[in-house]
This record gives C-alpha cells, sequence and structure tokens, in this order.
C-alpha cells in the first residue's frame, strides 16, 4: 500500500502477513508498530476523515488550544505509523473524526513548529463543525472530498 503521493510504503511478508513494514519508497522499510488489522482500520479511518464532505484543517493551531478543540472528541490508541510524520494520532466522536499531528515550521518545512498542531477535523455535518468558529486564534479552512 502508498500513500497518495507514492512517497511512503506499507508492506507485509506472505509468510508472517500481520507484520507489517513502512517507510519511504526510495529506502530501506521498518517494522511498523501496527499490525496488518490495525494498519488497514487506520488507514480507513484516516481516508474517512480525507474524503469527508464537511471538513476543516487547521494548519497551525496552537497547542495551547488543542484541549478544547478536541475536548468533545476521545484520542483513538493506534499503534502509530510514521506517515505523513511521526507523532501524528486520530481522535474520533458520535459525529467528528480528527488527526493531529506536529505543524510543519514555515521557515523550514522539514521540521516540526514548536508550540504548534496541525489539526483536520471531519464532521457528518457542517454543523457538527460550528463550534470551531470559537477559536479565533485559528485559521480554518473548509475542506471538500479530497483536498
Amino acid at each position: 500500500m502508498e500513500d497518495s503521493t507514492g512517497d511512503w510504503v506499507w508492506a507485509f511478508d506472505p509468510d508472517q502477513p500481520d507484520v507489517v513494514y513502512e517507510g519511504e519508497s526510495t529506502r530501506a522499510l521498518h517494522r511498523s508498530p501496527e499490525d496488518l488489522a490495525e494498519l488497514l482500520v487506520h488507514a480507513t479511518v484516516r481516508s474517512v476523515i480525507l474524503l469527508s464532505g464537511s471538513g476543516r484543517l487547521g494548519a497551525q493551531v496552537p497547542d495551547e488550544a488543542l484541549p478544547q478543540i478536541l475536548d468533545p472528541l476521545e484520542c483513538v490508541d493506534f499503534g502509530g505509523w510514521r506517515w505523513p510524520r511521526p507523532g501524528y494520532r486520530i481522535h474520533v466522536a458520535n459525529d467528528l473524526m480528527a488527526e493531529v499531528g506536529p505543524a510543519v515550521d514555515p521557515q523550514a518545512p522539514w521540521l516540526n513548529r514548536a508550540g504548534y498542531s496541525a489539526v483536520r477535523i471531519a464532521g457528518l455535518h457542517d454543523s457538527d463543525l460550528d463550534y470551531l468558529d470559537s477559536f479565533p486564534m485559528v485559521t480554518w479552512i473548509d475542506m471538500g472530498p479530497g483536498v
């Protein structure tokens, strides 16, 4: 399996189908902390977030705002793959799903920006995301399917 750009891949050994390997497509792969079943659920949940018709992205969310933004959601304890960057986690609620990870440093895009996170949040309906308007310190970008 590969990411949408083909830069990151996941693979398994037919002799050990539960063991997953991951890494950049041009480098050696390393064992993932997730087994195959968990990887497939993780990938499915992430795809739902990315393809939701009701979604928002906060690319530079101050970490002090995260507890309130994520308050209605609960963290899912996936084993943790390293794509798109180490440190991403999934949060869910009845009508919301979110992916949270380190924000990209605008001055050095290969580094994380200290004190900030990237938050992509999806709702069943646009109205599920209205509570995000109460965070004026965050610039939210409305996201449609596949954006």
